[in-house]
């Protein structure tokens, strides 16, 4: 088996992190912001180049990292489901309350969510799991790209202001990304832990831009405050699916068959 680069590893791993939580504020917007606003307000071409980065190296790595940006391999994926009705009925939600109606708004947050699921997911439950996986085994990997994946978060202190927010938001990530890697094992491929969590972070925003007061009244905002309790404590029930599922030795098992096959 060829020697894993580490030296190339990190070198995408700080160009990720610097189109993600840095380039912004040199090339873009100095100031501080909500998320929400970096997303919607136009293209984020930082959310791109970032994106653009790991996909790059995603399709010119060494042959023994396998990122997973293949065809699925199992239909049993029982995982999904809840993700998916919460993202259906949070979507459903926010149209009956009006939120839809700056469509242009919601545009770009679909596009850039895209690219934030693609830059995170191919970052995160590709090439660093599968790296880290070949030298010191899947279980220790899986900790470590969980806890990263969480850590993370806390730079977006650099676009918000509000360390307590990342903080929040860390624990969040860390929580949801125990998921998007039970389903990257499950299916043995990225794909659909790129769209779930591309859909989810969507969702998510749109939820959060659910107005407030006497502009919604009746069963669409009784509905709102209901579903948006769900999708709050939605990332704690994402963590303990993926545990339950990263805990079935045939699934873990398949997927390390897999990691150790590429020469």
């Amino acid at each position: 088996m060829k020697k894993i680069p580490l030296l190339h590893l990190l070198l995408v791993a700080v160009l990720w992190a610097f189109f993600t939580f840095i380039y912004a504020k040199i090339f873009g917007n100095p100031g501080q912001m909500p998320l929400a606003d970096l997303i919607s307000k136009s293209f984020s071409v930082n959310l791109l180049l970032a994106a653009l980065t790991v996909t790059v190296y995603s399709y010119i790595r060494p042959a023994n990292i396998i990122v997973g940006l293949n065809k699925i391999k199992t239909k049993k994926n029982w995982i999904l489901i809840y993700p998916i009705f919460i993202i259906v009925l949070s979507l459903f939600s926010s149209g009956l309350n009006g939120v839809y109606a700056n469509f242009d708004s919601y545009k770009w947050a679909l596009i850039n969510c895209l690219f934030v699921g693609i830059s995170e997911e191919l970052m995160f439950r590709g090439v660093l799991l599968s790296s880290l996986t070949k030298k010191i085994g899947f279980i220790k990997a899986a900790l470590i790209v969980i806890f990263l994946f969480g850590a993370i978060h806390v730079l977006n202190v650099f676009t918000t202001g509000e360390l307590g927010q990342g903080i929040a938001q860390a624990c969040m990530a860390m929580s949801s990304g125990i998921l998007f890697l039970a389903v990257r094992v499950k299916t043995l491929s990225i794909i659909p832990a790129i769209i779930l969590h591309a859909l989810w972070d969507f969702a998510a925003f749109t939820m959060a831009t659910i107005p407030e007061g006497e502009s919604v009244e009746g069963g669409a905002a009784t509905l709102g405050v209901l579903v948006s309790l769900l999708f709050a404590a939605s990332p704690i029930i994402l963590g303990i699916l993926g545990v339950i599922q990263l805990t079935r030795k045939n699934a873990v098992a398949e997927f390390v068959k897999t990691q150790e096959a590429a020469i």
